[in-house]
């Protein structure tokens, strides 16, 4: 069952919420929220530089990962285009529970600017949210902070690709 929650925040991942350039600050600023300044977006061959894990924006490959619900990990540089395309990035824990996982699925509808992905590795949190210079840890699907996140960030002129598509890039 999504719930109110679910509902809401799949009709904000369609909306187009505007910020400053370039993983700059919204005002005002979101609790809870950690903020980073992104120097770099250059598209890259191999392994990009990482800023944090998973990382808020950077230099990136040429292709950008194709928004909606991966229940495996992504490519990570693949991934950093989709967040300079504007899209909002929930990774999770790989042990993260089903009914959890059935919220995100839904609520990451193609056409959206949000991108969901098993993280392998470690996080600090069930779910980490991420978008250009941007990143919260979340504990469940249906925390508002996830939805206020996406509803602030996603397709945010903080991204510098903000307009561009999400869709049509690897799958």
């Amino acid at each position: 069952m999504i719930g109110l929650i679910g509902v809401s925040l799949a009709a904000f991942v369609v909306a187009e919420i505007q910020g400053p350039p370039h993983g700059g600050r919204t005002a005002p600023e979101a609790s809870g929220v950690s903020y980073f300044q992104v120097s770099s977006w250059n598209h890259v061959t191999g392994a990009p530089t990482m800023y944090s894990l998973p990382p808020v924006g950077g230099d990136h490959a040429e292709m950008w990962q194709t928004c909606g619900f991966y229940e495996a990990p992504v490519a990570t540089e693949a991934a950093i285009h989709s967040l300079e395309h504007g899209a909002v990035w929930v990774a999770y824990r790989q042990d993260l529970a089903a009914a959890e996982l059935n919220v995100l699925r839904q609520v990451s509808a193609p056409g959206s600017k949000l991108l969901v992905s098993m993280w392998e590795g470690e996080l600090p949190a069930p779910m980490i949210a991420s978008a250009w210079g941007v990143q919260r840890a979340v504990g469940s699907a249906s925390d508002p902070a996830l939805e206020d996140f996406v509803r602030r960030f996603a397709g945010s002129l903080g991204s510098p690709g903000h307009d561009a598509p999400c869709s049509g890039g690897q799958r």
